[in-house]
């Protein structure tokens, strides 16, 4: 995996973001998600739907526990498009807004 985020939620669980080689795409973005002892409680992939080159810039915690993260991901037909996904503290994709061909992108800080 390459290209690491890392986020610490109030529980002390460490969540990382990064990019592995997808099953038939150039690269999905992973979620990964530890307990304060370094134990996996789970772990996801997001691979846009053209398959593409897809990777995390940021990723944050909010008051609830769910993690957000946004990138940028390829989409079908589109080129290069900036994404932001939010998952909730159990794992299930909650929210997926995709936004096309971006001017720029944002940074979140």
């Amino acid at each position: 995996m390459s290209r690491q985020e890392f986020a610490l939620d109030a529980s002390g669980n460490v969540f990382v973001a990064g990019m592995s080689d997808g099953a038939g795409a150039l690269s999905d973005m992973v979620i990964l998600k530890y307990d304060s002892v370094g134990s996996l409680i789970w772990n996801t992939r997001y691979s846009s739907a053209s398959n593409g080159f897809d990777k995390p810039n940021k990723m944050s915690i909010d008051n609830y526990g769910s993690v957000l993260i946004s990138g940028t991901v390829t989409g079908a037909g589109t080129g290069m498009d900036f994404a932001v996904l939010k998952y909730c503290s159990s794992q299930p994709l909650a929210a997926l807004q995709n936004y096309l061909r971006p001017v720029f992108l944002l940074r979140i800080t």
